[in-house]
């Protein structure tokens, strides 16, 4: 018998829990739009230069010109949500204090797992957003609070977004000494293709955090938000169009050619790329790095120019509580990496803060029942390795594959065979934003989730996280890109000569 149960409905036993801050938040004025778009591009010029810093500026530029140039301006997707465009405003969430005390305990348990996961992948520093981080979306999957805290305060954000439908959980935990992640924007995988945002298909009106503390932020390093800036959203070529007709002011060219290069070595634009011409395949693990560099180039660009046109202007931080959560559109930029203090670095802890990031329903394609059948029609094998390798996290789980997970947090049978696990957890690089009763942070899974996470306690305080599963499966999953029944992920392969597909 199918519950009736609302998706977003709170126990009333939860309904005193109130956390203690009120009163206003303090702020400071940060940095500019320009000065933290050209930040943004110092941190990731390293990871550039990795994957696309051998490319021949000619023939980038030959390509670049016959892919982009060649198109009509009016064909590319930019659109500026002004009717969006309101002040980022403080919640007061329920977070008590013995629930602080657990997320923090368990986000410095997660980054150490993390931290294990990164050196047998080889990805080590790489702290920006891949299907290996456990700041984003997989954090629902290692970290209880996730579940618990959107419960507790399930209501107050449907108050606050009337239009949710799904919630992903985030919890960031920079590394002591490390820079925050840096100047970046949501975007959405319909927004890439003309024949889905001209009839906005395929991606979410509103797409809003709720960024909430949970250990104090330094002063050093508040949260930063640029509400002088339209929330946007564009496919990827459009802002490496504008770098490269308007960049000449303000980047060199070495800057603008890393651009272009960027933008071809992504696979939602290399479709586009007669395949003799294709020269670097960006791996996926890098293809988050390569989209923000092009924004933080299209930024700059805008913003560094005639100070009277200037766009974005002074981002504001946000020295919140633990408890206060900021409500921002996340197609609006947010985010800075200054360097940290020299007597910061020594702090254990700089800020740990746990971001409901959540969505209105999506509307899709006729013929379509998820997002899913959409993105793996839309995207090549190679691509759909999140997908793939999300099973590589139940391993390291101790779990032997998909089933015995849903058994135990959907109950034996009672869940829809065509889910994968990484739907469940959600996706912001395949879409998978329209989980409703299917996503793990669904309120009918919390009893499921808690099943699931008794039995991870029970392997963390025992044995252990099972690495050399998460080793064995990764490097099963390690496989040439294109070759049938692989997965794609290059194994830190940073060049593919299109001869070789």
């Amino acid at each position: 018998m199918q519950r009736k149960t609302a998706p977003f409905l709170l126990s009333s036993a939860f309904l005193c829990l109130f956390s203690d801050v009120t009163g206003e938040v303090p702020t400071r004025p940060g940095r500019t739009l320009c000065q933290s778009a050209r930040s943004q591009m110092e941190y990731l010029r390293p990871f550039v230069e990795e994957t696309v810093g051998e490319e021949d500026p000619s023939f980038t530029l030959d390509v670049f010109s016959e892919v982009v140039l060649s198109r009509e301006e009016s064909s590319f997707f930019h659109r500026q949500f002004h009717e969006q465009d309101v002040p980022t405003k403080v919640l007061d969430m329920r977070l008590a204090e013995d629930l602080i005390e657990r997320v923090i305990s368990e986000s410095k348990r997660k980054k150490e797992w993390e931290d294990r996961m990164m050196e047998i992948a080889a990805l080590e520093g790489n702290s920006g957003y891949h299907l290996w981080s456990l700041q984003f979306e997989n954090s629902v999957l290692f970290t209880p609070s996730c579940v618990e805290f959107f419960d507790l305060n399930r209501d107050l954000v449907q108050k606050e977004f009337p239009e949710v439908y799904t919630c992903h959980c985030n919890v960031f935990t920079p590394s002591t000494g490390a820079r925050p992640y840096g100047l970046h924007h949501a975007s959405s995988l319909g927004f890439q293709h003309p024949f889905f945002f001209k009839d906005k298909l395929f991606a979410p009106e509103k797409h809003m955090s709720f960024h909430a503390t949970v250990l104090e932020t330094d002063s050093t390093l508040g949260f930063t938000i640029f509400d002088g800036h339209t929330p946007e959203a564009f496919e990827i070529a459009f802002p490496a169009r504008q770098v490269h007709l308007k960049g000449g002011k303000v980047l060199d060219e070495t800057e603008i050619h890393l651009v272009r290069a960027s933008l071809l070595a992504l696979p939602q634009v290399q479709r586009y790329i007669p395949v003799d011409k294709v020269s670097v395949i960006a791996p996926q693990t890098q293809v988050r790095a390569l989209m923000d560099f092009v924004v933080a180039a299209y930024w700059a660009t805008e913003a560094c120019g005639d100070p009277k046109y200037a766009r974005g202007g002074q981002g504001t931080i946000w020295e919140t509580k633990p408890g206060q959560a900021l409500i921002l559109n996340n197609w609006r930029a947010h985010g800075d990496n200054p360097e940290v203090p020299p007597e910061v670095k020594e702090k254990d802890g700089l800020r740990v803060s746990i971001d409901l990031r959540c969505f209105s329903k999506m509307k899709l394609p006729r013929g379509a029942k998820t997002e899913a059948d959409v993105t793996n029609a839309l995207l090549a094998f190679n691509e759909l390795e999140w997908d793939r390798d999300a099973r590589c996290l139940l391993k390291l789980l101790g779990y032997v594959d998909e089933t015995e997970f849903f058994d135990t947090v959907f109950g034996p049978g009672k869940w829809n065979k065509k889910l994968t696990v990484r739907y469940t957890i959600g996706s912001l690089w395949l879409n998978f934003i329209n989980g409703g009763k299917n996503s793990l942070m669904h309120s009918w899974q919390v009893e499921g989730m808690r099943r699931h996470f008794k039995r991870m306690e029970e392997l963390a305080n025992g044995p252990g996280l099972d690495f050399e599963a998460f080793r064995t499966c990764i490097s099963e999953e390690d496989r040439e890109p294109y070759e049938e029944g692989g997965s794609g992920n290059d194994g830190g392969r940073r060049a593919q000569k299109a001869e070789e597909l």
